[in-house]
C-alpha cells in the first residue's frame, strides 16, 4: 500500500524473472563483471560511454 499526503507522489516499482547473471554496479551503470564497469567509467569519463 503506498499513501501519499497533500502533495502528489510518482514511484516506478519494476518486477521480473531473475536471470542468474552476475552483477556489477556503481552508481548509473549496472554491467555484468567489474572490468566491463571499469571501462564503462572510462568511457564515462572520455565521453565515449554513450554517443
Amino acid at each position: 500500500m503506498a499513501r501519499a499526503g497533500p502533495l502528489e507522489i510518482r514511484f516506478l516499482l519494476v518486477s521480473g524473472k531473475l536471470i542468474e547473471e552476475p552483477l556489477a554496479w556503481h552508481g548509473p551503470i549496472v554491467m555484468n563483471t567489474q572490468m566491463e564497469l571499469r571501462q564503462a567509467i572510462m568511457g564515462l569519463q572520455n565521453r565515449t560511454f554513450i554517443r
